[in-house]
């Protein structure tokens, strides 16, 4: 047995595996990635800039190099020295949920566009309540609209900002070969499914 269906499955392959052990394993896992990310920008105090925040929302974007040069200048500028609060992991890991319901998100917000209401500030929280059940901090609100915002209006007129934030949260992943990681998903499900066939059999 591989080491897997012994975590899963006990040495004797006689434990049995709940949908919500998986879901709490799957999710640990989950977060302890999110860890290494965050973890890659060396916080201080708990905390990475929002530039590098900005970097991580970009890093899978396929944007020209320009484009998300354009990008950072703008975060530089607004959060230099003292004006940089900087962003926990919490945070990050409040928006990264928020994210996990992007699909729900880009229809909420095209009804916006279709609509020709104007989205601001106030929408996005709204939004990220109704659909992730999410409070966004103001900071990382504040961040996101200083990164997407390209006339300084505080309204996102472009739906550029769901194509960034969905490329983020697809990990840039086009095809599920493109990492271990998901080479790791895969494996986790090959296993519990030869578990269970084997059972079956």
């Amino acid at each position: 047995h591989s080491a897997l269906t012994k975590y899963f499955f006990g040495v004797d392959a006689n434990k049995k595996l709940t949908l919500n052990d998986f879901v709490v394993f799957m999710d640990g896992l989950k977060e302890d990635v999110f860890k290494m990310e965050f973890s890659k920008y060396h916080p201080e105090d708990g905390k990475i800039t929002e530039e590098d925040f900005a970097n991580l929302l970009l890093l899978h974007a396929t944007l020209s190099q320009q484009a998300k040069a354009k990008f950072i200048r703008r975060i530089r500028k607004a959060y230099k020295g003292d004006e940089s609060q900087g962003i926990t992991f919490e945070q990050f890991m409040t928006f990264t949920h928020f994210l996990d319901h992007l699909d729900d998100v880009e229809i909420l917000v095209s009804v916006y566009f279709a609509a020709g209401m104007k989205f601001n500030k106030a929408s996005l929280r709204k939004v990220a309540h109704v659909v992730a059940d999410v409070e966004l901090d103001s900071h990382i609100i504040d961040v996101v609209f200083t990164i997407f915002d390209d006339n300084g209006d505080e309204l996102l007129s472009s739906r550029e900002f769901i194509s960034v934030l969905k490329e983020r949260a697809h990990r840039g992943l086009e095809k599920p070969s493109d990492t271990g990681f998901v080479r790791l998903i895969t494996a986790l499900g090959a296993c519990v499914a030869n578990y269970v066939k084997g059972e079956e059999l």
